[in-house]
């Protein structure tokens, strides 16, 4: 037979089936052929595969035939087919998914319960987990308030005390957080439990705590058990998975590689070969045949190395990532799935696997109810058919997701108030005395409520019940460290040019043996940055260590300083060094060479011994192989050494929230004391009267002038140049429609809602509206009060809340926003009303208690990720705008703090300004918030645009009239019962009012560039003061942090390109300075040059003059690239030419010609000529060697062309490559945008 779309067919013969091929041979087919019905070839298949040895039968597998695919001859194809699984492509085996589905949706029930029933048929469990929890207790030794921040007074301060209380003499000044208190559970296999609960209660807590995630630094009381097993009894990490809440992902990989990535890690094929061992042995030992998609599913799934696992595309499927599959993830930088997309991929990359027990915490991040209540569905679905552990905790659930769960545990400041069947959840607090209100949503009235209650009867009786693990599979507790063999890890992970200019002995032998020792310095080197790497756990840090570390042996590697200028007390560290072993055996190379064995004319040894033997160094051709042998064990032992720091060092972030001063003090008056309870009486105010009473809310701080202005925008359309993927597959558009004909009005005093399913366009509309889009091509009319918009105007007066929250991490809260206003707000404001200002945002997002709080780094340090999102509309909030879009402003918040955000959103509308914002899975109090909805649907279309109504009747009665006129009327047709609505707003506020004129600014800029600068200067120095003293190239992952922060302020206008880089490189001499004193100190005297104090000024003169360029080279080399790792990669080619074309390894008269103007426009080179001119160019003393006789002085003017009247012109060549770097960095920041919106 033979192969067609994809799919191999099972070929008969000798060697795959024995006996039975062998009677059959050739004449099978016409066998076949001559069967009457189906039934009897698809039972000849069974019995070809039946008969096989145990060993191949799991490689083939009897599918349906696609009739729609397949003809033989013209007549009826036989609807069985038996296929080869090793040997089918992506689209064979996509088939052979949607027909295990049977379902053009993603819903998995039909595939897990067909799987559920396969194991049900032979009597086999499948492996389950039941997960206790008994008097678990968490707490943490922190500070608060001040002193909780990294500055440099409170890092000496923490050395000092930390040395006085180990040795007992001072007592911890740290106060003792309770994160978890006495909780107890039983998280059950086959019921579906839902953690609840406001932010900083102990959800995430919990969630690494039973999955045994939980920071060392942290104390921990109680137990955790699986199946009645302690952790420390098998490996809990191959057991359960963690969900975490940030999304850390490889940008540059699409969605099916990292997924495909994490399916071999974690052995995914493993898992389903496994059991499909059991399942087929018992199925032959009981006669009994299983359905052919479900055992073809299970068969493809199991095929170990595939990089398009089956498992891939389950996980693509069933989290609706099949759309955007190909896409690349993205990053800050350059735009790749939404943010939506981008947290099912974190969910993706857990579930791929083969583990059962999953602890997901705020999965639903970022998307829309109806994707969220697919993804849950499914996730009961796998739950119940496959008895499966699943503990997930989510921010304002809808109600019909909040139905699909059968457990809840409601956790309130590190309590369980109540865990039990979601079902009793009301009755519960009903017989307590609280009500729910109409309209409510269960899960939003649940985490409103702060008051402690017993556990339930049942799960104490759970819990008292002897736990132990009889009555589980020991196959479902993992007991090795990793899924598959280190190979298959190895083969996961894996998936030059040379140019001879040194003029090193022209022999073959002598060649390689070269080439073998810059492999193993290679091979050193690799080794010993990742140790340095796993050892320092922060890109920055391992940057400064690292080049300390390369500082240090290159100064002690006998080379600059040779072994027998090493003072004493410094030899070990020779001896030490892995590059003087390299150095050594590159010399012994080339210098034991036959072209060096002349006599030298002074002693009777050899040039070459004379050579080796002036530098130290030894003349044994062993050494050679001696030193490659050390470099090699170098290179073992660092990478033996960096395996271990990576399997018991911790990451330096804590994701933790940060605790503020007034939260800690008034820890027990909030949950221990008679609080008096609020909730339910707010909540049962009529929702009328509740409007009311926030919109007559005073609104203190939040008056600052400022013009109302109202956006129309009408018959807009977007387009991106087709995707490559669509052109392969044939689509014949040279563009791609992302937003089509989209028509609205955003008013002031009228809040509006931009709403839609992920990939809709909400965010590419808000971009195009905004002026955020860096390419594509725009049609349609945009006007602002009746004036077409213009960006540069438009800017001043706008805000954007981006979905990403970008900060800078090293600053504070307060630090953050005063920033944000002294530069957007403007020169008319005083400074009394600007601090009042900032003091009033503060409290309207409620972060005034957190002013001194770091931002930090997300998932890793500082703010946690409500807080961090209050920030970012803050920082919005401060400038003033007229008109703020807001992408997704709840994304990531609990019911309590959505209404937090949503209050101060609404009091922003009251004052008169118009507010947008893109949301996902509104609770019913944040969706009647708003006042005008519009709906949009994949493809970029509106079908809704209007107002909401009391009770969201006003779009109510409109859908019900579509659905009415649903089968009477064109599409077109019913979208314009809307339509002529909008039209009409359109065409009366696109003309401007009678005596108004386009707003005009003098500047672009809020404030003159003088005031920008002091800005920058009054911001940096705090934040360098935590990053410490960097060199050249730490300044790399530092200006490409921050480059992402300036990308969002430019967009706002805050500043201009030359401030900013000016205030980043000024801000750095200081520390250049300090760097230099401390490097000239140690080096000058090291070298031993002459002990005067006006040639120490001079070392120290072009030792700053040369990092200050090095500093500035490296901001260049970032602004010139899009990414940080491309710059470091080309940084290392012009430092490799830099030190091989500076004149030091081979002079400038022994280069190649073609080479000399290299030199000349080398910085090194001016470097070595500074240095080495300043400290010996006056020095007298006679010198004689192989053709040279005499002073110091006259041989460095004629070997070497370093006169002493070169100094003064040496210096000004050093700033003017300084000046050349740095203007080339600030242009390239001006000019260049990397960011893809």
């Amino acid at each position: 037979m033979a192969a067609s779309s994809g799919i191999e067919f099972f070929e008969i013969d000798m060697e795959e089936a024995g006996e039975l091929f062998e009677q059959r041979g050739s004449g099978l087919d016409a066998a076949l052929e001559e069967r009457a019905g189906a039934d009897e070839e698809g039972e000849l298949m069974w019995a070809a595969v039946e008969r096989l040895p145990s060993v191949k039968r799991h490689n083939f597998a009897v599918v349906r035939r696609d009739s729609r695919t397949y003809s033989r001859h013209g007549s009826a194809p036989p609807p069985f087919e038996l296929v080869d699984v090793r040997r089918l492509d992506r689209a064979a085996r996509e088939r052979v998914l949607h027909k295990a589905f049977a379902t053009n949706d993603q819903d998995n029930y039909n595939l897990l319960a067909g799987i559920k029933g396969r194991f049900d048929s032979v009597g086999l469990d499948v492996p389950k987990v039941e997960v206790t929890f008994q008097n678990l207790t968490v707490s943490a030794e922190v500070h608060t308030g001040r002193r909780a921040l990294p500055t440099l007074t409170n890092y000496v301060r923490d050395a000092i005390e930390g040395v006085f209380t180990s040795l007992r003499l001072l007592r911890p000044q740290k106060q003792t957080l309770t994160i978890l208190d006495n909780v107890s559970g039983v998280i059950k296999p086959g019921r579906m439990t839902l953690l609840l609960g406001p932010p900083g209660s102990g959800k995430t807590t919990l969630h690494l705590a039973l999955a045994g995630k939980l920071d060392s630094n942290l104390k921990r009381s109680g137990d955790v058990k699986y199946n009645g097993c302690r952790l420390d009894k098998f490996i809990v990490q191959r057991t359960s998975a963690y969900i975490s809440q940030t999304d850390n992902h490889i940008g540059e990989l699409t969605v099916r590689e990292t997924l495909d990535f994490a399916a071999r890690c974690q052995g995914a094929s493993n898992n389903w070969a496994e059991h499909l061992k059991d399942l087929e042995k018992l199925e032959k030992e009981k006669n009994i045949r299983p359905t052919p998609e479900i055992d073809a599913f299970m068969k493809v799934a199991s095929v170990k190395g595939e990089n398009n696992n089956l498992a891939t595309e389950y996980t693509l499927k069933v989290l609706g990532l099949d759309v955007c599959a190909d896409t690349l993830v993205g990053s800050d930088m350059f735009r790749g799935v939404s943010g939506g997309q981008k947290k099912r991929v974190t969910t993706g990359e857990m579930i791929v696997g083969p583990r059962k027990t999953l602890f997901m915490d705020e999965i639903s991040t970022g998307l829309d109810s109806s994707t969220t209540y697919q993804i849950v569905k499914c996730m009961l679905n796998f739950v119940h058919q496959m008895e499966a552990t699943v503990l997930m905790s989510l921010l304002q659930p809808a109600p019909e997701t909040f139905d699909l769960f059968d457990d809840l545990i409601l956790l309130a400041e590190g309590h369980i108030i109540y865990h039990g069947p979601r079902e009793k959840v009301l009755e519960f607090f009903e017989t307590l005395g609280f009500s729910m209100p109409s309209r409510k949503g269960v899960a939003d009235f649940l985490q409103e409520i702060f008051r402690e209650s017993e556990y339930g009867s049942s799960v104490r009786s759970d819990l008292s019940v002897p736990n132990d693990d009889k009555g589980f599979l020991p196959s479902a507790l993992a007991r090795t460290n990793f899924a598959i063999s280190k190979q298959d890890l190895l083969k996961a992970c894996l998936s030059r040019e040379v140019l001879l200019i040194i003029g090193f002995a022209p022999s073959a032998d002598r060649f390689f043996c070269f080439m073998l020792l810059l492999f193993s310095i290679h091979q050193m080197a690799l080794g010993l940055f990742r140790l340095m790497a796993a050892l320092a756990r922060d890109f920055i840090v391992a940057n400064t260590f690292g080049s300390f570390a390369l500082l240090a042996i290159f100064l002690l590697g006998g080379f600059i300083v040779p072994k027998d200028a090493i003072k004493p007390w410094w030899i070990w560290a020779y001896w030490i060094s892995p590059l003087q072993y390299g150095q050594r055996a590159i010399a012994v190379n080339e210098f034991t060479d036959s072209r060096w064995i002349e006599k030298s004319s002074y002693g009777t040894d050899t040039v070459g011994n004379n050579v080796l033997l002036s530098q130290g160094l030894p003349t044994q051709r062993y050494w050679y192989w001696m030193g490659v042998g050390i470099l090699l064990a170098y290179s073992i032992l660092f990478n033996i050494l960096f395996i271990l720091a990576m399997a018991y060092l911790k990451p330096l972030g804590k994701a933790q929230a940060v605790v503020s001063s007034d939260s800690q003090e008034g820890e027990d008056e909030g949950f221990h004391g008679t609080h008096p309870q609020t909730a339910t009486r707010e909540n049962n105010e009529p929702e009328a009267s509740k409007r009311t009473a926030d919109r007559n809310t005073s609104n203190k701080g939040m008056i600052l002038p400022f013009q109302p202005l109202s956006m129309t925008f009408h018959n807009v359309n977007y387009f991106v140049d087709m995707p490559k993927p669509m052109k392969v597959q044939g689509v014949p558009e040279t563009r791609l429609q992302l937003l089509s004909n989209v028509s609205g009005v955003f008013r002031p005093r009228v809040l509006t809602a931009l709403v839609g399913s992920s990939g809709a366009g909400k965010t590419t509309l808000m971009d195009v509206l905004a002026g955020r889009k860096t390419g594509g091509y725009i049609e349609g009319d945009i006007r602002i009060s009746g004036y077409v918009k213009d960006q540069r105007t438009f800017a001043r007066i706008s805000g954007y809340v981006e979905q990403n929250d970008i900060h800078s991490p090293q600053v504070t809260v307060e630090e953050s926003l005063w920033f944000s206003s002294s530069l957007r707000l403007s020169n008319e404001i005083s400074q009394e009303n600007r601090r009042a200002f900032v003091e009033e945002v503060m409290k309207l997002v409620e972060l005034d208690t957190l002013r001194h709080a770091l931002v930090g780094i997300p998932g890793s340090s500082g703010l946690s990720t409500e807080q961090r999102k209050r920030l970012t509309i803050a920082v919005e909030l401060v400038a003033n705008p007229s008109i703020i879009f807001m992408d997704e402003p709840t994304s990531g918040l609990d019911a309590r703090a959505a209404a937090i955000v949503m209050r101060t959103v609404r009091n922003t509308v009251d004052t008169g300004r118009t507010v947008v914002c893109t949301i996902h899975q509104p609770s019913i109090d944040i969706f009647e918030a708003f006042d005008e909805l519009l709906l949009m649907k994949r493809g970029g279309l509106v079908i809704y645009g209007g107002s909401l109504g009391r009770n969201s009747q006003d779009m109510i009665n409109y859908f019900q009239v579509v659905l009415i006129l649903k089968w009477g009327l064109e599409q077109e047709i019913r979208m314009s019962l809307f339509l002529w609505e909008v039209e009409a707003l359109i065409h009366e506020l696109s003309t401007p009012a009678a005596g108004t004129e386009p707003l005009r600014f003098v500047s672009v800029f809020p404030q003159d560039k003088l005031t920008q600068f002091k800005s920058f200067g009054m911001l940096a120095p705090k934040a360098c003061i935590f990053l410490g003293v960097n060199n050249a190239s730490s300044i790399q992952p530092v200006i490409s942090i921050e480059r992402t922060v300036y990308y969002r302020e430019r967009a706002t206008r805050m500043y201009a390109s030359l401030p900013y880089a000016a205030a980043q490189g000024i801000v750095e001499i200081p520390y250049i300075m300090v760097q230099t004193i401390i490097f000239g100190l140690i080096t000058f005297f090291m070298i031993n040059y002459e002990r005067t104090l006006g040639k120490f000024i001079l070392y120290c003169l072009f030792m700053f003059l040369t990092f200050m360029y090095f500093t500035f080279y490296g901001m260049m080399a970032v602004g010139l690239t899009p990414t940080q790792q491309l710059a470091a990669v080309i940084s290392s080619s012009c430092y490799s030419l830099w030190n091989l074309l500076s004149g030091f390894l081979i002079p400038k008269a022994n280069l190649p010609v073609w080479w000399l103007w290299f030199y000349y426009i080398c910085p090194v080179a001016w470097t070595l000529r500074g240095v080495i001119t300043s400290q010996l160019g006056d020095v007298e003393t006679r010198i004689a060697g192989p053709g040279f006789d005499g002073t110091v002085k006259q041989y460095l003017e004629e070997s070497l062309g370093y006169g002493p009247g070169m100094l003064s012109i040496t210096a000004v060549v050093l700033i003017a490559f300084s000046l050349v770097f740095f203007t080339a960095y600030a242009v390239s920041i001006k000019v260049l945008n990397y960011q893809r919106r």
